[in-house]
């Protein structure tokens, strides 16, 4: 498998299984702009740490042995959140390579705790020789033939002398093809003592037909000479640079139907765990447990990635709710991300076989046809809980039945008629009981079914206040969904959309750090979601929101509770 490939392989398990919380918290953090560079290209270093602390607490004299500081920075941040206040100091500073080959930042350290260490590589000077001109466009293809629907990256690449201001240029448009930008990158190039800035946007290009596509001429201009002043720069001469045109083959689509060229597709499911961590939840008759089923393609829009086939049986039903498409983009590569869940609720007990399922895809890198494979999943079924309390049905036995020790029961036919009365008079009350409940049932709610919400509500919350100690991203995102069904038993989609709604902004901030936690790149931050909690408490407490409008959520409990 080539290295490549398992750098991909490890950042889409990282992506959708990892676990959100380290076991001890980095306080200290490194985050560079790039991890390769040319000798003569600077980089951009920034250290974030969770207090204030002056930029003197830092030891750079490692640092300096590879690398020239060209200029650092420091900057205070204060938050206060839900009257808590978060400060955080951090430095920014622009490297410059000393030689060429794989160069190491090394590990920071501040009051015991210690940031880790960074590998860049460093090619070797651009000798080309003198830029003729003060400013300069390139665009370089990944590939110059493709299929219909793959992703191809296109790099375009200003490069301006430090005279040259006020730089501007074309949008990135393509006709017959759908374009993302990836990242964009800003740093200095020094080539035969000029310093060169330059601007780098990285896109992700999917073409919709066969053909040939052309990428039009990028067109960019600046001034030199002008003079600056507090309203801009005034006067100076306009200078252009202009791109070569440059076309791309695509190739007509092996196949007209499940058509998912990518450079990997993983798939998997996920259960909202037990206590014990390492089983799946139980499962009994009647009671839903959610399943999600998430699938990721590298080098794919989410768009493209296809629904999950749909399947039935006598031995469950099946509740889906509304798919969810997301995107993930890294330097050189768009992640899509389609995530199915639907509630499961099992009507017979015993052994079930959750079906496989297989999604045939494109591999770019090795121009075969491979399959994502989630294996079937056997989970056993108990039987639904009986009420304890609930008196044993009555046994009739008919006249003349023998017991068990050998006596004949028998039964009397006179009947004093008093009794006859008795029983008709009983009979008569009773039917103007029923009645008057009849009337009384429906003139106020359901309390039964509103104390069956109640419990579920209960059970859920206690779960979920359990799965955030634990910190899984994952497990706490399906608690939250199940939680949300529980009080909204009516609502069966955009369920997370709808409590956002009710949340304030740090809380909806949190909650978006969920999603991002599990499918971002940086996935190894630890996850704080004390506000979210707090508000979820308060929204338990309330009951029911405050705004009566026709457009708004609907209670967060049933009237009558």
């Amino acid at each position: 498998m080539k290295p490549t490939r398992l750098l991909i392989l490890s950042g889409l398990i990282s992506l959708i299984t990892l676990a959100s919380s380290d076991l001890f918290a980095d306080n200290l953090v490194s985050n560079v702009d790039r991890n390769r560079i040319g000798l003569n290209e600077t980089l951009n270093l920034v250290l974030e740490y969770d207090e204030q602390i002056d930029l003197r607490s830092i030891d750079l004299s490692s640092l300096q042995q590879d690398f020239e500081i060209l200029n650092n920075s420091q900057s205070s941040q204060v938050s206060i959140i839900n009257g808590r206040q978060d400060v955080s100091t951090n430095w920014n500073l622009v490297l410059l390579p000393r030689r060429a080959g794989q160069l190491i930042i090394p590990s920071f350290q501040v009051d015991g705790n210690f940031s880790q260490a960074i590998a860049i590589d460093v090619s070797e000077a651009n000798n080309t020789g003198p830029r003729s001109r003060p400013i300069n466009v390139e665009v370089e293809l990944s590939e110059e033939n493709i299929f219909a629907m793959q992703q191809i990256l296109v790099t375009v690449r200003l490069i301006a002398s430090n005279q040259v201001s006020n730089l501007s240029g074309d949008n990135f448009i393509i006709d017959g093809a759908e374009v993302e930008l990836l990242d964009q990158k800003q740093f200095t190039q020094v080539q035969d003592g000029i310093n060169w800035q330059i601007i780098e946007w990285v896109y992700a290009l999917f073409p919709d037909q066969p053909g040939t596509l052309q990428v039009p001429v990028q067109t960019f201009s600046g001034l030199t000479g002008a003079t600056p002043s507090f309203f801009g720069s005034s006067g100076g001469q306009r200078v252009l640079a202009r791109s070569e045109p440059i076309s791309i083959q695509v190739l007509a689509a092996l196949s007209e139907q499940n058509w998912l060229p990518a450079q990997e597709v993983i798939i998997q499911s996920e259960w909202p765990r037990s206590q014990d961590a390492s089983s799946l939840p139980e499962f009994r008759v009647g009671e839903p447990v959610t399943r999600t089923i998430t699938i990721a393609a590298v080098g794919q829009r989410m768009e493209t990635i296809p629904p999950l086939p749909q399947f039935t049986s006598e031995a469950f039903k099946v509740y889906a709710d509304q798919p969810e498409l997301l995107e993930q983009t890294s330097a050189d590569n768009l992640i899509g991300i389609r995530r199915e869940s639907a509630a499961i609720v099992p009507t017979n007990a015993g052994e079930l076989v959750l079906p496989e399922i297989r999604i045939p895809w494109w591999d770019t890198d090795e121009e075969a046809w491979k399959e994502a494979v989630l294996p079937e999943e056997p989970i056993f079924i108990q039987e639904a809980e009986t009420n304890a309390a609930l008196a044993p049905p009555e046994i009739f036995i008919a006249e003349g039945a023998e017991t068990s020790n050998g006596n004949i029961i028998s039964t009397s036919n006179s009947v004093n008629p008093i009794w006859q009365w008795i029983s008709a008079v009983m009979s008569l009350t009773t039917l103007i009981l029923a009645f008057l409940l009849w009337q009384g049932r429906t003139k106020r709610p359901k309390v039964v079914a509103t104390e069956k919400v109640n419990l579920a509500e209960q059970k859920c919350w206690k779960q979920l206040q359990q799965d955030i100690k634990n910190g899984d991203a994952s497990v706490i995102r399906s608690s939250i969904e199940n939680w949300c069904r529980a009080i909204w038993p009516n609502e069966s989609s955009f369920l997370l959309t709808k409590l956002s709604d009710r949340l304030s902004s740090s809380a909806q901030n949190e909650l978006r750090h969920l999603e991002k936690s599990i499918y971002g790149a940086n996935s190894q931050e630890s996850l704080d979601f004390s506000s979210l909690l707090a508000e979820l408490s308060d929204l338990r407490r309330k009951g029911k929101t405050e705004d009566s409008n026709e457009s708004s959520l609907p209670p967060l409990y049933p009237k009558g509770t």
